[in-house]
């Protein structure tokens, strides 16, 4: 069985169905997850889990000890620690010595031009019409801006997951939504997933007719004064190693999948040992293809796929 380390585990009981593993860093804090197996699940079928963060360790429990376990890596990951700084102020001053008044003065054009309005969703209970408002505003907002870069967006299929999840997990302070309004009408929205001092922001979309402001800056310093405020010291940004996230980042880490399986189960291992096989071939690959350069003919490639494919979807 294949499970997302955060959404099908951590926090799987914001959806209807949990899965068949949970984890908890109470005991051990945010680095660390013990793992336990649902009541009633067996452990002779193998599982999967994708997307754990290298920074973060796993810790067996119960039946699960008797697994076997082998890790492989996925793909580079992104954050940012603020845990060196007393506040944005500082992280601003020491990150970004030459902009910090571009940022202010984008701030000060926003309020004094538009008007602009935050709005920060945390431990209550949410208006259905306003989340759905939101989160079709925010659809568009990455349809939009993905469609200007010329590139496809890997998470736009997960937004009704998320969505769901939001709705539950929102009241309970494991999730979060920045929002930026021009009077009634949504112009920035940011999503994201707590669990103990980390924020896993999982996605920023803004109106690009709004691009001059700088807002998808905005909305990152109202995410930033907000982690601080509430003692948040690792904010994740997650995997796509795009230009505006290389600007705020400060650190890097690696996703792995993990397969945790029986000895006695001859098709669980040769799955696993498979897995292993071929995602370290494939980010050892990537790593010796960036090397010499091969990123930008990958960039041309992805941007003649993506405009022969709607060249068809028109036609």
């Amino acid at each position: 069985m294949k499970l997302r380390f955060l959404l099908d585990i951590v926090l799987s009981h914001g959806q209807n169905h949990p899965g068949p593993l949970s984890a908890s860093a109470k005991n051990q804090g945010p680095w660390t997850f013990e793992v336990n197996l649902r009541d009633g699940e067996p452990t002779n079928t193998p599982f999967f889990l994708y997307d754990l963060p290298s920074y973060q360790k796993l810790v067996l429990q119960g039946e699960l000890k008797t697994l076997k376990k082998m890790d492989s890596p996925l793909y580079k990951g992104f954050l940012i620690d603020l845990s060196p700084y007393p506040n944005l102020d500082s992280y601003l001053k020491s990150h970004f010595p030459t902009t910090t008044r571009m940022f202010r003065r984008h701030g000060k054009r926003l309020r004094e031009e538009v008007g602009s309005t935050t709005k920060i969703y945390y431990g209550n209970s949410m208006d259905e019409a306003e989340l759905t408002l939101l989160f079709d505003r925010l659809g568009m907002f990455l349809s939009n801006r993905f469609e200007q870069k010329e590139s496809e967006n890997y998470e736009l299929p997960l937004l009704p997951l998320y969505k769901k999840m939001l709705r539950t997990l929102v009241p309970k302070g494991e999730a979060v939504i920045f929002a930026r309004f021009h009077g009634e009408n949504p112009i920035g929205i940011g999503i994201g997933f707590v669990n103990a001092n980390i924020l896993y922001l999982f996605n920023i979309g803004f109106d690009v007719q709004y691009g001059q402001y700088g807002l998808g800056n905005q909305l990152l310093l109202d995410v930033l004064g907000w982690c601080f405020e509430k003692k948040i010291s690792t904010v994740d940004m997650g995997r796509g190693d795009f230009f505006h996230k290389r600007k705020w980042v400060n650190g890097t880490y690696t996703y792995r999948e993990v397969s945790l399986f029986k000895t006695s189960n001859v098709l669980g291992m040769i799955k696993a040992c498979t897995i292993w096989t071929l995602n370290t071939l494939r980010y050892n690959a990537i790593i010796f293809l960036k090397k010499i350069g091969g990123q930008h003919m990958a960039s041309k490639f992805l941007l003649w796929k993506y405009r022969l494919w709607n060249r068809h979807r028109q036609d």
